[in-house]
């Protein structure tokens, strides 16, 4: 994160932030998840990168399932599911699907 930030370059930072997102859920570091979804969709919005706010809703989606609010997960996942299909834009596509999946 680090090195990414360093770039000053917000599409690196926002890869950056996709991957330690997903560790930091696959560990169960539920908070510290959460806090870099936030900045990446804070991001992502401000510098008009629509895929990484698709990613953020997708990561989104994920922390709900982990905290047991399958209801707001699907919602969040699905949507995130069916805007990447739309703008093909699919490279995470089955990290979000398996989300989905532990419904």
């Amino acid at each position: 994160m680090a090195e990414a930030d360093a770039l000053h370059d917000p599409v690196s930072l926002s890869v950056a932030r996709v991957c330690a997102a997903f560790v930091f859920l696959w560990v169960g570091n539920l908070p510290e998840a959460e806090a870099i979804i936030e900045q990446l969709a804070s991001d992502a919005e401000t510098h008009s990168l629509t895929p990484y706010q698709t990613m953020a809703q997708g990561l989104l989606g994920g922390l709900a399932i982990r905290r047991g609010d399958a209801t707001a997960a699907v919602v969040l996942l699905l949507d995130c599911l069916e805007t990447m299909r739309k703008r093909h834009y699919e490279v995470f596509a089955s990290v979000i699907g398996g989300d989905l999946a532990k419904h």
